[in-house]
């Protein structure tokens, strides 16, 4: 019993300490941009996006892109600089 509890004893390791404020800070940076990322991609660019498939149904191309005046079939490209 001895040598178990020597053993556990040697095994343990040192436990993290009091994390500052500017520690805690740089550990959460990350995940306030991905939070504030997933924010925009839903209230901005989701709506954006269904709002630009309709308009594209009546029009035939995207409003943030011009009409295709090549005579080529389609809608186009779905950003200005993939053409």
């Amino acid at each position: 019993m001895k040598l178990v509890l020597w053993n556990r004893l040697k095994q343990r390791r040192p436990q993290r300490g009091e994390a500052s404020l500017a520690d805690m800070q740089e550990f959460y940076r990350m995940e306030v941009a991905i939070v504030w990322w997933m924010f925009g991609l839903v209230f901005f660019m989701a709506p954006l996006n269904w709002w630009g498939k309709k308009y594209r149904i009546v029009h035939d191309h995207y409003p943030w892109a011009p009409k295709r005046h090549d005579g080529t079939r389609g809608v186009g490209p779905y950003c200005w600089f993939l053409e």
